[in-house]
Parts: C-alpha cells; sequence; structure tokens
C-alpha cells in the first residue's frame, strides 16, 4: 500500500562497533549536550553508550529501533525516547491508537525513568509528555510517497534542536516537519530533508495551535 514502508535490515559495519568504540569516544561523548542512541548497533553497545553518556551529565535521546529484548536497564539513563506506534506496542503492551491511549504508553515510560517520552503516531501528530503535563503536537500535512526514515529524521532533527538550546516543544515541531519531509521522497537517506527545507515547511504551514493539551 502507497505511503507503507518494508524495510530489511543488515547489519554490517555495525557489527563492528563495540563497547570499546564507545569507551574511545568517551570525551567526545562527554562534551556533547546531547547523545543521539539507537538500537542498529548491538544492544549491550547501546547500553554502554548510554552509561557513559549519563556518568558524563550528557543527555541521552533514545530512538529504540529495531525494538529488541532486554531494554529495562536503559529506561533510567534516557532523558527523551521516541518510540512509534508499533516500538510502543512492543515495548510496552499498548498500541496508541488514540491520544488517551498514546498518553497512557508516554507514563508506562516515565514510570521507568524516561523523563520525557514522545510517541509519535504518524499522520496523527505525536504525543509528548513531561513534568509540565501530556501534548499533542499536531502533524504537517505533505502527500505521502514513503514513511520510511521518517523516524530517523524525525529523531536526527529533534537532537539538533535540543542541542541548540532549543525548549521541547519547539524542537518536536521542527522534528516534525522533518519527518513529514522524509515522506515525500522515495528512499531511506535520499528522504533526509535539509534544514532549510524543514524551516520552508514551517512557516508555509505555521500555526499557533499545533501544539494543545491534553
Amino acid at each position: 500500500m502507497r505511503g507503507q514502508n518494508s524495510i530489511l535490515r543488515v547489519r554490517g559495519a555495525a557489527e563492528l562497533v563495540s563497547e570499546s568504540s564507545v569507551e574511545a569516544a568517551a570525551d567526545a561523548i562527554a562534551s556533547a549536550q546531547w547523545l543521539l542512541v539507537n538500537l542498529g548497533v548491538l544492544r549491550e553497545v547501546a547500553l554502554r553508550a548510554m552509561e557513559v553518556g549519563a556518568e558524563a551529565g550528557t543527555s541521552v535521546l533514545f530512538d529504540p529501533a529495531p525494538v529488541c529484548e532486554g531494554l529495562d536497564e536503559m529506561w533510567p539513563l534516557v532523558s527523551i525516547c521516541t518510540p512509534n506506534e508499533l516500538e510502543t506496542e512492543s515495548i510496552a503492551g499498548i498500541m496508541p491508537d488514540s491520544v488517551p491511549r498514546a498518553v497512557e504508553a508516554a507514563e508506562w515510560f516515565r514510570g521507568r525513568g524516561v523523563r520525557t517520552p514522545v510517541i509519535t503516531l504518524g499522520g496523527d501528530g505525536c504525543v509528548v509528555v513531561d513534568d509540565a503535563g501530556a501534548r499533542l503536537v499536531r502533524a504537517f500535512e505533505v502527500e505521502t510517497v514513503d514513511t520510511t526514515a521518517c523516524g530517523d529524521a524525525f529523531s536526527g532533527a529533534l537532537a539538533t534542536r535540543l542541542a541548540e538550546g532549543a525548549a521541547v516543544d519547539d524542537a518536536v515541531i521542527f522534528a516534525s516537519a522533518a519527518g513529514a519531509l522524509a515522506a515525500t521522497v522515495f528512499g531511506a537517506q535520499p528522504s533526509l530533508p535539509s534544514r532549510e527545507g524543514i524551516e520552508a515547511l514551517m512557516t508555509e504551514q505555521e500555526d499557533a495551535g499545533r501544539v494543545a493539551s491534553v
């Protein structure tokens, strides 16, 4: 069906990333404001990177994809996590098929130590929950071609704006525009948008009501 992705994963060179690779990068991690981690590498490697970041006071943004077992010890090390609907169901056992269910799932993550879960819901936007409460960030409207790499675009853009000092909601809006643009291009790497493109979409669809309390 048009707009749905199909992904074949071959870890390849990622198999060569080891815990010693993380240790070698410890100084770089410690000097960073944010560390973006996903599960493209072995779980043990991702965990060690989180531990190094946490020990150094570096905030951790975790995109838990592709989902694997043994994530419980990671959650207390995570500042922000960005699971999509299927990842949320696989991890928390809650399908976020409505805003209330997404809030419920976010509270599941918060109960395990995540400071700010961001549950991404595709064309329905995303739900953010933190100490300030629960909010729905409405999606940008685009013509969907291929959703492959939308999550990657979202998380990368989110980490970028957070590292620049943006507030969470502002960073999520920027990330939502990035994810939306990625859906308009076929393929993974070719679909990752430029900053200019992201900012142009935000200007074109500027909406003061994009963030709503729920």
